[in-house]
């Protein structure tokens, strides 16, 4: 967060902005999304939106520290968020969307506004929830693992014809009849949260099996639906691949 109160400082918005999406978006070590802990410990209100706005343009020398940006991270993403995008619409889109946020090039790319509606802008845990203008994709990363942004075929039937002509994929779906039941605990009518699952050891040896099975049957994809297994399960099952 020190480097993220850096930028607001030196009014390095952009790039601010862009870190903070890169550090939601990193991993806890239980193999979760720094993200799921931030919504945790959302507090906005209207007057700490407001109070975040004008640190943003305030002139008296004032610096934020990273304390105050951890304390609350979403409130700054928006906030950010909102800022650029005020800067951007009086200044026009001049800018490179390349941004170097201190561990590599992210592109911050603005929303077309009138492409809205998608289910995962009502999806906690998903930054698109809480990014309204923006949305960040990191081109590099502190490993030196380069990360590839691809376009979007503009045909389907021909990108599928070109890359799988006389191939056969075979894809499984898992259907979970274990019992197991998702922990979730909702926060409104849209918004809820999963702690887990109720019986972490038993989805797993449920989870093995359909694997065992789908390779037996000669599947190259094995779908399991959202919510079946937890990020313990996960590296359990990878640990178990190996």
């Amino acid at each position: 967060m020190e480097k993220v109160a850096e930028f607001i400082n030196v009014k390095s918005y952009r790039q601010a902005l862009a870190r903070l999406c890169r550090l939601a978006g990193s991993s806890t070590s239980d193999g979760r999304r720094v993200l799921d802990d931030w919504e945790r410990c959302y507090k906005r209100s209207v007057q700490a939106f407001k109070r975040a706005m004008v640190c943003l343009v305030r002139e008296d020398g004032a610096l934020i520290s990273g304390e105050e940006v951890g304390n609350d991270a979403l409130l700054w993403l928006q906030a950010l968020d909102e800022h650029c995008h005020r800067d951007i619409s009086c200044q026009g889109y001049f800018c490179n969307f390349s941004l170097d946020d201190g561990d590599g090039l992210i592109y911050l790319l603005p929303i077309y506004q009138k492409s809205v509606g998608a289910s995962r802008r009502k999806q906690f845990g998903n930054i698109s929830c809480w990014l309204k203008y923006h949305r960040a994709v990191p081109l590099s990363n502190p490993q030196g693992i380069p990360v590839d942004v691809t376009g979007i075929p503009k045909g389907y039937m021909d990108w599928a014809a070109k890359n799988f002509a006389g191939k056969t994929i075979r894809i499984a779906v898992v259907h979970f009849t274990d019992g197991i039941a998702p922990n979730i605990s909702y926060m409104g009518p849209e918004h809820f949260v999963c702690d887990g699952v109720s019986d972490e050891n038993k989805r797993l040896e449920t989870a093995l099996d359909y694997i065992r099975q789908a390779k037996h049957q000669g599947a190259h994809i094995l779908l399991m639906p959202e919510l079946t297994i937890t990020p313990v399960i996960r590296s359990k099952i990878v640990a178990e691949l190996e």
